[in-house]
């Protein structure tokens, strides 16, 4: 019995469904497993941060001193309005993340290969590094959810332009062109380089038109129409894109090598919490899916477009990152989906083979016409061989691990410490959970570059390192938190001519006790207030 026709008869809905919804509720239980028990690290501080200032300001300033486009933190805005807590931040990529498994499922049952779509949605649901991110309040799991729905349009496009001409036809290529076309723009406002993946797509709907033997027009026309609205759409995004691509917040990405990048994208599209048998269970996940993609582009139009997303677009980023490095985990993370579901498709397609040329499984070869049989056979060996590696390293995802900056510690820290008279500042962090605490002491935010997470300051006011000395007298101490072992901290510390240890360290941050050097009797800090128009207010 061939692969297709195995899909065919095992994918009817009322089995596919109801492992789909299993899936989704297992995926939906990890990620709000004690989701806001751990405080918020730095990059979802930045997300409260940002998220926190005026709609103008969001669509103005920040998007322009901002690596990441402004659409997430609109969304976020928001959301924001109905609470602040670590839970209901963390709550739209719960979300996003629960919803891109039934979209898995939907994505292969359009391209004809339905069972594979469990496999894929079941392996996502359990996906270690998808877990991690959905976990956390940044965009990249709604980003993956809309590179879904683009792959989801391509494929209702390619269907479309593959069946026999009618209005039919038309009408879900138009849907698919819709889907495709929306689905991109909104990407590309929650990632910039979603728009790598907007042209893996473009392409691979372009190579199916270039394949048939008559080419036709008003496909090509679709197709050519959706880049103009594209670009006309992505066209404020671009220029923003230029305005950031040499900017000091991702200067610190480097140049990777080819050895570099293949072991991250083997920890991204593999069992990344997975510790045993490391690299090699993730290397034979992607060698499955490899398997998959072989023998499935030429049926499946999902395969075809989830092929190009798991062979081009790793291909196309790492070609860039040799000019403006961008190759890195986060960015690799949405499309990892691809390779769960053509995985799937490969490990089934092993199965079979086995099953034709092992005389050990002689005694199942005259029953696997059947359709009881054949689910008594493969689905459970498939869950074996790849189901159960995902388990364990779910499992393991969720372990709690210390917190590398810890500045729920730093806060508390500062409130039973700071006396009348003196001051705190630092470059970041201290800020919500000063708020949050309600710990009356005055804060200042230290600017110490052009960085979008040091130019925000969100209603404390903003000092200048030359400016820290001022704050307090003599007599009085100026407690400054820093992220220790980084270049700007230690640049920060030798401008003010301060080599003492820290106060006191909890994780990576430290908090140094400096003197203050203010004159006059009245408070150091008003006069620096009266300057900037700020408050001290928590």
């Amino acid at each position: 019995m061939g692969i297709e026709r195995l899909h065919l008869r095992m994918g009817r809905p009322r089995w596919d469904i109801l492992a789909v919804v299993i899936a989704v509720l297992v995926g939906l239980y990890v990620r709000l497993y004690r989701l806001g028990d751990t405080p918020l690290v730095s990059l979802e501080i930045y997300t409260w941060d940002f998220s926190k200032q005026a709609i103008s300001f969001i669509l103005g300033r920040l998007s322009q001193i901002e690596t990441n486009p402004p659409l997430y933190y609109l969304l976020m805005h928001f959301i924001m309005k109905s609470g602040d807590s670590e839970f209901i931040m963390r709550l739209p990529s719960v979300v996003s993340g629960t919803l891109a498994i039934p979209l898995v499922y939907l994505l292969a049952r359009l391209g004809r290969v339905p069972i594979s779509g469990v496999i894929g949605a079941a392996l996502l649901a359990l996906s270690a590094i998808n877990i991690s991110y959905d976990r956390e309040a940044r965009a990249y799991p709604l980003v993956q959810v809309f590179c879904l729905l683009a792959a989801i349009g391509a494929v209702v496009i390619i269907n479309a332009y593959r069946a026999r001409p009618s209005e039919e036809r038309m009408r879900q290529q138009g849907l698919g062109w819709f889907i495709f076309t929306v689905a991109s723009i909104a990407g590309f406002y929650l990632h910039y380089t979603f728009l790598f993946e907007v042209c893996v797509i473009e392409l691979t709907i372009l190579a199916v038109w270039l394949s048939q033997p008559r080419l036709e027009k008003r496909f090509f026309l679709a197709w050519f129409l959706s880049c103009v609205v594209l670009i006309v759409a992505m066209g404020w995004g671009l220029t923003l894109v230029q305005n950031q691509a040499y900017s000091d917040n991702i200067s610190w990405i480097q140049i990777p090598s080819l050895q570099e990048a293949a072991d991250l994208l083997v920890q991204v599209d593999g069992y990344s919490s997975l510790y045993r048998f490391q690299p090699w269970a993730s290397v034979l996940l992607m060698a499955l899916a490899f398997v998959g993609l072989v023998v499935g582009w030429r049926r499946s139009a999902a395969i075809l477009v989830c092929g190009s997303l798991f062979i081009v677009f790793p291909v196309l980023l790492f070609g860039m990152s040799q000019i403006r490095p961008v190759f890195i985990e986060r960015v690799l993370v949405p499309p990892s989906f691809s390779v769960y579901l053509l995985a799937g498709l490969g490990c089934l397609h092993l199965l079979r083979e086995a099953t034709r040329y092992s005389k050990s499984f002689s005694t199942f070869r005259a029953t696997l016409s059947g359709l009881s049989s054949s689910q008594r056979f493969f689905v459970p060996l498939t869950a074996t061989l790849m189901l159960v590696p995902a388990l364990i390293s779910a499992r393991n995802s969720l372990r709690e691990a210390p917190v590398l900056e810890p500045y729920d510690k730093v806060a508390e820290y500062l409130a039973a410490t700071v006396k009348p008279g003196d001051t705190a500042v630092g470059t970041d962090g201290v800020i919500y959970y000063r708020r949050k605490f309600h710990a009356n002491f005055p804060y200042f935010k230290l600017v110490d570059s052009e960085s979008a997470e040091s130019q925000i300051t969100y209603g404390s006011p903003a000092i200048k390192t030359d400016e820290v000395r001022k704050l307090a007298h003599v007599d009085n101490a100026i407690y400054l938190v820093l992220r220790e072992k980084l270049q700007s901290s230690t640049d920060i510390r030798e401008s003010l001519s301060f080599r003492e240890p820290p106060e006191n360290s909890f994780g990576a941050l430290g908090i140094y006790r400096l003197s203050g050097a203010c004159p006059g009797s009245a408070p150091c800090f008003s006069g620096i207030l009266a300057e900037i128009g700020g408050d001290v207010r928590p």
